[in-house]
């Protein structure tokens, strides 16, 4: 690329930058949440939209989420030079809305502008309409996560009560295998929730001499006020440690360099349940010269061989030692693994080795066959037929 178009495009990417700035702050929007408690009746929320640009611009006015069902307002506004328009959201919401809690809803207002016929930039810029659903008792919500792949878990459990009454509540979480019903249990004591409070936790559960793997987690919450309501349990899959795998055995069909061959691998990996696995392979010379080969999906199961070969088409290689590098990319994680082979100069009887060995019973077979026809040949002589 010549100078001069190294310049064009770094004024090109420079006005694309401008550009997109000058776009991102055309307007605003305030504020960026409304909220208010719930009545069945029809309720009005008003946001302010101001044009800071020096031209006219047009914004277009969507609905997303939950209540977007229930919204009614303008489809489009355009908005004089450095001018600004109060625009009102209406919500028609029905007899009952369930359940306690927090109900949400975007109002997305958009600019785009044409250039040629096509949009060349946007802008959007999206508030929050909120409708709080009270409930006169306690009623519990909770978000947790889990930060897996290493030991020890640390597991983050928000609690919010969502209710007017204040409720204690217990955490418990549990670590178990998939398949056992008995695990490591951890308590994180009894928490006091008031009514409209939040809590963040994190229960810790100490590392455990467990194989590699995926495990179950179950994360249990005992309340005090309306158990049947506020008692939760949910379950998710973790997954401890990283995955290795070795090579129990290779093989290589005996070929010369330029030639097609067949590279067989038997390995096998610790993991402790079925892994769904990427395989790809590299082929290495002793320059550092590579060949890379067809990736294959296979199956690790739990203590089983997986068995797989890979084609190679050697244009270009010379005889000696090569390596072929196996990248295994399971879902949660990667290792490599690696065997080295070595390609002849020729194919001689010195060189055959297995290749020959497994030729030998097909040669003895069509000697006894041609002493046999021989032999039938001179008795055939000798009678004068």
């Amino acid at each position: 690329m010549t100078a001069i178009h190294l310049f064009a495009s770094s004024l090109m990417l420079l006005f694309t930058a401008l550009l997109t700035i000058q776009i991102a702050s055309a307007f605003t929007v305030s504020p960026a949440l409304r909220e208010s408690e719930f009545t069945p009746d029809p309720q009005q929320f008003i946001f302010t939209v101001k044009n800071q640009d020096p031209s006219l611009i047009t914004i277009h006015v969507d609905f997303e989420g939950e209540l977007a069902q229930y919204a009614r307002g303008p489809v489009s506004l355009t908005l004089p030079p450095n001018g600004a328009e109060s625009v009102i959201i209406n919500l028609d919401l029905p007899e009952e809305l369930t359940p306690p809690g927090n109900h949400e809803m975007l109002v997305i207002f958009r600019e785009e502008r044409l250039t040629g016929g096509t949009v060349s930039a946007a802008a959007e810029l999206a508030p929050k309409i909120r409708i709080k659903v009270p409930y006169e008792g306690s009623y519990l919500d909770f978000l947790w996560a889990v930060q897996d792949g290493q030991q020890p878990l640390f597991v983050t459990v928000m609690l919010e009560n969502l209710g007017k009454t204040e409720t204690g509540v217990t955490p418990v979480v549990t670590l178990f295998r998939i398949g056992d019903e008995e695990g490591f249990e951890q308590e994180g004591g009894q928490v006091l929730l008031a009514g409209g409070a939040e809590k963040r936790l994190t229960l810790i559960i100490p590392e455990a001499e467990a194989s590699p793997g995926a495990y179950g987690l179950t994360l249990f919450l005992t309340s005090t006020r309306e158990p049947a309501l506020n008692n939760k349990e949910e379950t998710t899959t973790v997954w401890l440690g990283t995955p290795s795998f070795t090579i129990e055995s290779s093989s290589v069909s005996r070929f010369l360099p330029g030639e097609i061959g067949r590279i067989t691998i038997e390995a096998k990996s610790d993991w402790n349940t079925a892994l769904a696995t990427s395989v790809s392979a590299t082929v290495i010379d002793e320059t550092g010269r590579l060949w890379d080969l067809a990736t294959q999906e296979l199956i690790f199961e739990p203590g089983e061989m997986g068995s797989f070969s890979f084609i190679w088409e050697s244009d270009g290689a010379e005889a000696g030692p090569h390596t072929i590098e196996l990248e295994c990319s399971p879902s949660r994680s990667s290792g490599s693994v690696s065997a080295t082979f070595v390609l002849p100069e020729t194919l001689g009887l010195t060189g055959l080795g297995a290749a020959a060995s497994a030729r030998f019973p097909v040669i003895l077979v069509l000697l006894v066959l041609l002493l046999s026809l021989s032999g039938y040949l001179l008795w055939r002589r000798k009678r004068g037929l």
